[in-house]
């Protein structure tokens, strides 16, 4: 691929990631340096409802590394049950028809999207993405080594249907306050993943454009802590503007993701 076209793609990707937002009109896609100033002056007309419940200036938490009590392959089952039946395209979660979106931004090397990954979101998936409500995606940030090496791991165990429950695994094993990190392989192993194909699927270019653009946004919108989830009526006509997001920073409760989704369905009746 010549410079241009690579140039290109990661302008298309970085509009369709900060056009999450509603940030940028149709006509500004491949404008180049336009994309972050004309996001950065509409970004506070389209995000709305910040519901927090930690410090703004609380920031990726790591955990402490001591020897999980649970076996691998225990967390594994575990994670397997939480998820068998619901669909999976990607880092996607739910089916494509649900009335509402839920949009993560999160780093999988976090102490506190672990948490809320192990205390809140089981019962947000039972409640919400099970039932056909709502669709649940994760945009893995990644700071660092580490967590760089996990999204692409997320990713590829995607590409076999299984990306939220190595999603899940991850923050088990190697986010949560008690735990050691695991090797990614070693998680993927315990998944039962093709190992083969998913090495193969590691280095796939399409991962650095995802990753680059989940920072993007999360840089335009001016995120200070994680995780970050954007809760809104899900809108499948193209020609209508995006529905303002309602934010969540670092959800406590379930009750916060109850408000923010009867708030977003109420909007459109």
């Amino acid at each position: 691929m010549t410079a241009a076209p690579q140039q290109r793609t990661w302008r298309l990707a970085r509009c369709a990631a900060v056009g999450l937002f509603g940030m940028l009109a149709l006509a500004g896609c491949g404008s180049g340096a336009a994309h972050t100033a004309t996001a950065a002056t509409q970004a506070s007309a389209t995000t709305t409802t910040t519901t927090s419940t930690t410090s703004t200036t609380a920031t990726r938490t790591a955990a402490t590394p001591v020897t999980p009590a649970e076996p691998l392959s225990a967390a594994a089952h575990q994670v397997a049950a939480q998820l068998r039946g619901i669909s999976q395209r990607g880092l996607v979660l739910g089916r494509s028809g649900a009335s509402v979106t839920i949009i993560e931004y999160g780093d999988l090397v976090c102490g506190l999207c672990a948490a809320v990954h192990d205390s809140v979101l089981p019962t947000v998936i039972a409640r919400y993405v099970r039932s056909g409500r709502a669709t649940l995606e994760l945009r893995p940030l990644a700071e660092g080594s580490a967590s760089n090496a996990l999204a692409r791991a997320a990713y590829a165990a995607g590409v076999q249907g299984r990306g939220w429950e190595f999603v899940q695994l991850s923050y088990r094993r190697s986010g949560l306050a008690g735990t050691v990190a695991e090797p990614r392989e070693a998680l993927a192993r315990a998944l039962g993943l093709d190992l083969v194909r998913w090495r193969a699927d590691l280095g796939r270019a399409s991962w650095k454009i995802d990753i680059d653009g989940a920072h993007e946004v999360a840089n335009v919108a001016g995120f200070s802590a994680y995780p970050v989830f954007l809760v809104t009526h899900t809108v499948r006509d193209i020609i209508k503007a995006p529905a303002p997001y309602i934010v969540l920073t670092a959800p406590t409760s379930v009750g916060a993701f109850d408000r923010a989704i009867a708030k977003a369905l109420a909007r459109h009746g």
